[in-house]
């Protein structure tokens, strides 16, 4: 009856939308938790034991046995847990470092001994590496942390191009022949596609953080409906009762010179109790790359000082033998004779020969994640968590810029992420339970990428191993905001004047009155500009539009990007056999962008704010070795 109901109001909406019928696979999906089930016998007589009390060590997760001896325990943490079964009369057993594996059921049952005397708790190891849980009915690869911490990564997207069939193509990662970013990847449970990027997976994090990674790439939940190719999900730590923490240091400066790839990486994690049931998990990573190896490719050549004229007599009309290579060339222009003298001088090359392909090319990275639990009672808990992003790095872009001083390129990256949830149980007995799962997140983009500040470039050529604590500064930048122009935060009526193309790019030239730039444009028309072409050895270099032969001449492409998500479900345990989950969600993107041409050029501002909400209800069938899943779900898009 439900069923058809949803399908008919689905039909009849005026709405768009997207209905899952029927799927076969596990209704936690992409869950962040795992669930425990199993049975307490008495271990001589293999009579159920009624009202036993099971619970999870360190935790209120638990619940009592019913008439037959079941019970189940959902939404337990991911990784190594120990399960304690109990009741009077009886000597206590613990299953001790079981893996508990999210979105998936364990099962552990429990033989208690009668005892008239109080007797030590019966300590039995579980089973730390389950090879296939027994109700993984989708094709779904489960990549535990351990696993991740021997693999030779240094990243967590790494991570799913080892899978099957997941591969890398000219367009991206693509998962069993679909077009690339057409999988929907959460970190916690919280979406993280970009919609001005169009990337599935936008954030990073340390691998150290990680407890678990599902890659599904067969049959998914109606859970997901941001997904079209597969699911990817990362799980990061919590903190236990006790503290635990790590740091790791990979550095190849000891190495020869011809060895090294001047890359630096230093790795560190912290978590543990903060009070009571409140627990904490910290990890973060830097990567420092001061500039690739030659690895024998063709030694650069790099400009110092100015060449010496040479004493041939085809040079003896333009600059003095044995003195600085100093002359003037002509400059033709498209103003009716206009002519323009230029004085340059021949740049001398020396080898670049310390071993790095591009001088002064350079990148860092910082990830950071961190959450705070609080466990509350019944299984209840609240949890908060934050993941940071920071990705910069410049360079000269090939040979034909290494002489250009103030033509250096540079690229500044930051993503945060903060999430908020509750999971809230709302009645619970030996058979059933009803519980309010919610979650909020609010996500952010900056991107920038053009023309570095000159000043900054000089005080920032080689920072220590790699790694600068300083956001890359850009030349354009500092103009507007002098200038007081909004191209960084375009209001919608300016897009769309922009889109109209009603207003002339004239009238919103970033430089409308430049004195210093006059003194080197002195002739309307010019082709060259002698302030991004000093040495006068490039010819046709442009201050507009987006590249030039080695050279980027975009003054600055700004984008930034605004997410808020809310998701909440209703998780309803009907039975030992049936749970049933039905939710919405509700997205909302802002994405704004402008592209500002250096010296002359006009900003050109972008915007949108796609908005989408869906609704799912979906019901799992358990029994024994029969899993079956109904879903429907609606989505409505607007972009």
């Amino acid at each position: 009856m439900l069923r058809d109901w949803l399908i008919g109001a689905v039909r009849t909406s005026l709405l768009a939308a997207g209905l899952a019928l029927f799927t076969v696979g596990p209704v936690l999906g992409q869950s962040t938790k795992g669930k425990v089930q199993g049975r307490v016998v008495d271990a001589e007589t293999g009579a159920p034991v009624a009202g036993a009390q099971v619970t999870v060590v360190g935790s209120t997760l638990g619940n009592l046995t019913n008439d037959q001896g079941f019970y189940f325990i959902n939404e337990v943490p991911a990784g190594l847990t120990s399960v304690q079964a109990e009741f009077i009369g009886y000597r206590s057993v613990i299953i001790e470092s079981e893996r508990i594996l999210a979105g998936q059921t364990t099962t552990l049952n429990f033989d208690l001994e009668a005892s008239a005397v109080e007797l030590d708790v019966l300590v039995v190891e579980g089973q730390r590496n389950p090879l296939v849980p027994r109700d993984q009915t989708a094709s779904k690869s489960i990549v535990k942390g351990e696993t991740v911490d021997q693999l030779p990564l240094d990243n967590a997207a790494a991570i799913v191009l080892l899978q099957p069939g997941v591969v890398v193509t000219n367009q991206g990662t693509t998962i069993r022949g679909s077009r690339a970013n057409e999988e929907a990847v959460f970190i916690d449970g919280v979406l993280v596609r970009s919609f001005g990027s169009g990337a599935a997976q936008n954030v990073n994090l340390p691998t150290q953080a990680l407890e678990q990674v599902d890659i599904t790439v067969g049959a998914f939940s109606a859970e997901f409906g941001d997904a079209q190719s597969g699911v990817v999900s990362f799980v990061t730590k919590s903190g236990g009762s006790d503290y635990t923490g790590s740091i790791e240091v990979l550095s190849d400066q000891l190495a020869p010179a011809a060895w090294r790839t001047n890359f630096n990486r230093l790795e560190m994690t912290l978590g543990g109790p903060i009070a009571g049931p409140v627990t904490f998990f910290l990890a973060g990573t830097l990567n420092g790359n001061v500039a690739a190896v030659n690895d024998g490719k063709p030694t650069f050549f790099v400009q110092d000082g100015v060449d010496t004229c040479p004493a041939d007599a085809q040079f003896a009309s333009i600059c003095t033998a044995g003195a600085p290579a100093i002359f003037e060339l002509a400059r033709s222009s498209d103003t009716q004779g206009a002519t323009d003298m230029v004085e340059v001088a021949a740049p001398n090359f020396v080898p670049w020969d310390n071993g790095r392909t591009f001088p002064f090319n350079w990148t860092d990275a910082t990830l950071f994640t961190a959450n705070v639990n609080w466990q509350l009672p019944r299984g209840s808990r609240v949890n908060f968590g934050f993941t940071h992003n920071r990705n910069q790095g410049y360079g000269r872009g090939g040979f034909g810029s290494l002489f250009l001083t103030d033509r250096s390129i540079g690229n500044l990256n930051k993503r945060n992420v903060f999430t908020a949830g509750a999971f809230l149980v709302l009645t619970q007995s030996a058979t059933q339970q009803l519980a309010l799962d919610v979650r909020g997140s609010y996500q952010t983009d900056r991107n920038k990428n053009g023309v570095l500040d000159p000043s900054w470039f000089q005080s920032h050529r080689d920072p220590f191993l790699g790694f600068s604590t300083s956001d890359v500064e850009f030349l354009v930048e500092e103009d507007l905001n002098l200038i007081g122009f909004e191209v960084f935060d375009p209001s919608e009526e300016l897009v769309n004047v922009v889109r109209s193309g009603a207003v002339p790019a004239d009238s919103m030239q970033i430089f409308p009155s430049r004195n210093d730039l006059a003194a080197n444009q002195s002739v309307t028309g010019l082709a060259d500009n002698l302030r991004g072409n000093p040495w006068g050895w490039i010819t046709g270099f442009n201050t507009s539009g987006q590249f030039t032969p080695f050279l980027q001449a975009r003054g600055l492409q700004v984008g930034n990007e605004e997410r808020l998500q809310l998701r909440g479900t209703i998780d309803w345990q009907l039975g030992r056999f049936n749970r049933f989950r039905f939710g919405g969600e509700y997205l909302k993107a802002d994405v704004r962008s402008s592209n500002v041409n250096l010296f002359s050029g006009s900003p050109v501002p972008e915007g949108a704010e796609p908005t989408r909400i869906g609704a799912f209800a979906q019901d799992r069938l358990d029994i024994g070795d029969l899993v079956l899943e109904f879903g429907v779900r609606w989505d409505y898009l607007d972009p």
